[in-house]
């Protein structure tokens, strides 16, 4: 209910009250407490909502100068669009005998394994030809990649995958403010830094 629905109940009782017992003083005096208490409680959420549109529209204002700049961030897609596939990017913890990734579609289906050999410990870039395993070209869209790596000890080496985008617009989604590259929104908090290389 209301501010405005419980006033209106407050005084349709009033108008309506038996002359001969009216309401007791106390009992108006407490109904007349939650209103205002109503009223206080309305005021504070109308506030909150205010201070959230600032901190959001602020959130844009900074994001906003990163269009047309490439960022580093939290993620494992690989997108193909109009011909174009991007590279698979990812981080090795230590130096690797053996790189294994695997591609898989929307859907979680497995497209394509590739074999990148021996890589070194750190930032890693892999091209990937937007084919499947039979060699047929796929379509465009957004794919997911995983990172299989061993040491020369046989036990797993750790990686952590990122993606490279550049930044065309600024939206707001659920919220919160969204990078927008392409058909990819990525998360400001998702952002590990700003990248001088540009993808396109």
């Amino acid at each position: 209910m209301g501010k405005d629905d419980f006033l209106q109940l407050l005084v349709t009782q009033m108008q309506n009250q038996d002359p001969l017992n009216p309401m007791d003083n106390s009992e108006f005096a407490s109904q007349l407490a939650q209103f205002s208490a109503l009223e206080q409680m309305a005021n504070v959420n109308t506030n909150l909502d205010a201070m959230l549109k600032g901190q959001q529209t602020i959130a844009s204002n900074q994001s906003v100068a990163l269009i047309g700049k490439s960022v580093r961030a939290d993620g494992n897609t690989v997108g193909i669009e109009d011909g174009t596939i991007e590279d698979i990017h990812f981080d090795l913890d230590r130096d690797a005998t053996d790189v294994n990734l695997y591609v898989y579609d929307s859907s979680g289906s497995l497209v394509r394994s590739l074999d990148a050999g021996d890589l070194g410990a750190g930032e890693q870039t892999v091209a990937w030809d937007g084919k499947n395993q039979d060699g047929n070209v796929l379509s465009d869209g957004q794919y997911t990649f995983e990172i299989y790596a061993v040491g020369a000890d046989d036990t797993a080496v750790g990686a952590d995958p990122f993606i490279l985008k550049k930044i065309d617009a600024i939206g707001i989604n659920d919220g919160k403010s969204v990078l927008i590259s392409g058909e990819t929104e990525i998360a400001s908090d998702s952002i590990q830094k700003i990248v001088e290389t540009t993808t396109e």
